[in-house]
């Protein structure tokens, strides 16, 4: 199977998806000689990240025949206090020469580490789509944070799945590469991705939206749909939302989802931002900052108007597009 990394991935989606706000990579250029040593990448630590990524391109200079002590890892979930982690290796396996059959091979191994020795939980030998000897391979680690589920993939060109599985989500978000032997690196580069619903939390509650907006004035309350006009080669409609309009102590106003979502609905959750109405020169006019129903923000000549102190309406020229909500009545 062939595999498009979350490397690789991010990028094709940029032009449709603009993954790229909630990604962020580091090549790590100064790493070109590895001997004996384990080297820690760190990731930052946060509750809002949802999947990290490391991948690098190595080749094992000194992988002689018969000599099993080469090999390149990549580590993840390393605890440095207790030299506890988790390992994906290839190693170049290769035995004395047959005169009729090349038996040279990869072998591919996922351990556990821990002070008292390590657990193999899985190993394979690999022959297709690999360098062998001391060719150049590449080998990368996905992982979900949340779910533990990590899958690996290499290769010496376009690099191909090796194995999908799942652990304990990893506990520390350290990750790292080791050599046994001497390593020459090609590329080395980590990535991780935050989840975005995380960026979007707020303190409100339903009932708490209920408790504030039973006092406030107009035009903040409750915003129910009300029309539209967008063509949907452009654009299409994440859900018939309803919303909060609250003062957020900046001039402007919070738009707090309540409910409504179709596409996305079992991440968005009542008390999240779905966008910022940010003040301008003229009277009930604002720049808008919107979250669409993948949870990525839309500002580019994005704006919004008020009227009559109970018509939120919103427009996107850019996606051809605007859409109208009309205010509650405090009774409703």
């Amino acid at each position: 199977m062939k595999h498009v990394s979350l490397l690789a991935a991010t990028i094709a989606m940029l032009p449709l998806t603009l993954h790229a706000q909630f990604s962020n990579r580091v090549y790590h250029d100064s790493i070109r000689t590895l001997s004996d040593t384990i080297i820690a990448l760190p990731t930052p630590a946060s509750d809002a990240l949802r999947a990290s990524a490391l991948e690098l391109r190595a080749r094992m200079p000194k992988a002689d025949i018969g000599s099993p002590l080469q090999a390149i890892s990549i580590l993840w979930d390393i605890n440095p206090e207790r030299n506890r982690f988790n390992r994906v290796s290839i190693r170049p396996l290769d035995p004395m020469p047959d005169e009729v059959m090349d038996s040279r091979s990869i072998e591919f191994s996922v351990e556990r580490h821990t002070p008292s020795g390590d657990s193999l939980l899985l190993t394979r030998r690999l022959r297709n789509g690999f360098g062998l000897g001391r060719a150049a391979n590449t080998l990368g680690i996905e992982i979900d944070l949340k779910e533990g589920e990590t899958v690996v993939y290499g290769g010496d060109g376009e690099p191909v799945e090796i194995a999908r599985f799942t652990t304990p989500p990893p506990k520390y978000p350290t990750m790292g590469i080791q050599a046994e032997g001497e390593a020459e690196i090609s590329l080395l580069v980590t990535e991780w991705m935050t989840d975005p619903s995380e960026k979007l939390k707020t303190s409100w509650t339903i009932e708490t939206l209920r408790d504030y907006l039973g006092r406030a004035k107009a035009p903040e309350g409750f915003y129910h749909y009300l029309d539209r006009q967008n063509d949907p080669r452009y654009c299409r409609m994440g859900g018939t939302y309803s919303l909060a309009l609250v003062r957020n102590g900046d001039g402007g106003f919070d738009i707090i989802y309540v409910d409504g979502a179709q596409t996305g609905a079992d991440i968005w959750k009542t008390g999240m931002l779905k966008g910022r109405l940010e003040p301008t020169i003229f009277e009930n006019h604002y720049d808008l900052i919107w979250f669409d129903a993948m949870m990525e923000s839309l500002s580019a000549e994005c704006s919004a108007e008020i009227g009559q102190n109970a018509i939120l309406s919103l427009s996107f020229p850019l996606l051809k597009s605007s859409v109208r909500y009309s205010l509650r009545p405090q009774d409703k």
